[in-house]
């Protein structure tokens, strides 16, 4: 299991892309500058333009922290697969 922030980013079709960094405690606002150096077109949004969240993990239990808007079972399997999360984690919405 991994734990760290991410943000989803709308894509062509429906479609989108999970931008996460691992085991980073420092908050969304803090990481977005290293994230667009990655990503030069996201550079004209603000941190909180998309919707974002974050893995935490507490005594071996993860929790999914996420906007509500994106609490759906194709964002969650994803975010699951990239944090190599078990099915056991808790989901709270903000």
């Amino acid at each position: 299991m991994k734990q760290g922030v991410f943000w989803m980013i709308p894509k062509d079709k429906g479609d989108f892309e999970l931008i996460h960094r691992f085991d980073d405690t420092r908050g969304h606002s803090e990481i977005w500058e290293e994230v667009v150096a990655e990503y030069p077109a996201l550079r004209k949004y603000d941190y909180e333009h998309f919707p974002r969240g974050r893995v935490w993990i507490k005594d071996g239990k993860a929790t999914i922290f996420l906007d509500e808007k994106i609490n759906t079972r194709n964002i969650l399997e994803k975010i699951a697969r990239i944090f190599c999360l078990n099915e056991d984690y808790e989901i709270q919405t903000v």
